[in-house]
């Protein structure tokens, strides 16, 4: 079993007055992204207001306060939780006590002290919990719908259109935070070291530890870019061992299926991530990208009928305008030509 340390510490940081605006966006979203999230945070709360510790310079009787507050919160029968004391940490004969609330005052060892009380709370809450196989939920976005989750670490996603995400209720159980991806959708990560977050396309992978960025995986294509952090692109190809590169912001890297990924470029985010704000937008995008965005946006097959597509890309932006539009627009800028028939669209030398 797994427990979010990076959690506590927040908290410890919350109660210390030394939260940054950055640690506390973190811990409100959080907290706000499901009513389990709330309880688990309002069961710390309430297990920092019953722990009791002596107050300095006296040495704390740690073994005994950790039995106390077991059985103060129903873990544990009278006498049942053994600790081990700490070398060189004697009992005191009578401890004054103090709450959690002054222990601040305490400087660096009273900080370490909420921390632990953090750390062992919530090893025991989730201790609590009946253990189960994780259950997964699924959201699919159709036509122009697009659909903005948050996910039960805290992370925020914004899902584009015709795309599927399918992510477990909780990750308290999982080693890494592990969720499948079919379409494209932009990740705002909430950080944990201690438990990378994971983005499947079924023949590459995501790994991130906290970052901004955007994942795109259409017909056996993965496209990557970066707005803040680093990632790791991870493919699998055929008869050979696992490739990866390592993507930093600003930078975009592409992987097919059956091929290790390309080395990262520049790119310009702000252009590559234009469908967040509702144009259609590509950068450096192949004719096959193109295809198949083109196709899920306007539910008509294209055909490309092209040697060497990968060699054609596009730049640029379209907004309210027919795929048709939009096609002749390309074939324009490549020199290429197309044929609208009553089903799908031909694009040819």
């Amino acid at each position: 079993m797994k427990t979010n340390s990076s959690l506590y510490h927040l908290i410890a940081e919350k109660f210390a007055g030394r939260i940054t605006s950055r640690q506390e966006e973190q811990l409100q979203r959080w907290i706000n992204s499901s009513p389990e999230n709330q309880q688990i945070y309002e069961e710390l709360i309430q297990i920092l207001d019953k722990a009791e510790l002596p107050s300095p310079p006296t040495p704390p009787d740690i073994a005994a306060e950790w039995q106390k507050l077991a059985e103060k919160l129903g873990f544990v029968a009278p006498g049942e939780l053994h600790l081990h004391r700490f070398p060189g940490v004697e009992e005191s004969a009578s401890p004054s006590r103090w709450s959690w609330r002054e222990m601040f005052q305490g400087g660096r060892r009273a900080y370490g002290l909420v921390a632990a009380i953090l750390l062992v709370a919530g090893i025991l809450y989730f201790l609590k919990q009946t253990a189960a196989p994780p259950e997964f939920l699924e959201v699919h976005t159709l036509g122009d719908h697009k659909e903005v989750l948050l996910l039960p670490d805290g992370t925020q996603v914004q899902l584009n259109h015709h795309s599927r995400l399918r992510y477990p209720r909780n990750f308290a159980e999982a080693s890494s935070r592990r969720v499948f991806l079919e379409g494209e959708a932009y990740f705002d990560v909430m950080a944990d070291p201690e438990h990378p977050f994971v983005v499947e396309t079924g023949y590459s992978r995501v790994e991130v530890r906290g970052t901004r960025f955007d994942v795109w995986n259409r017909e056996d294509l993965t496209r990557v870019v970066v707005e803040e952090g680093t990632v790791v692109l991870v493919s699998a190809p055929e008869n050979a061992s696992p490739a990866e590169v390592t993507v930093t912001a600003g930078r975009m890297s592409r992987c097919a299926r059956g091929l290790p990924p390309q080395p990262p470029e520049q790119v310009d985010v702000n252009m590559a991530l234009g469908w967040r704000e509702g144009r259609l937008a590509f950068y450096r995008a192949t004719l096959r990208e193109i295809a198949a965005e083109l196709e899920n946006r306007y539910g008509i097959p294209i055909d490309v009928q092209v040697s060497h597509p990968e060699q054609y890309t596009v730049t640029g932006t379209f907004e309210d305008q027919s795929v048709e539009e939009v096609i002749s627009s390309i074939c324009l800028t490549l020199n290429l030509e197309y044929i609208k028939g009553d089903r799908r669209i031909v694009i040819k030398q």
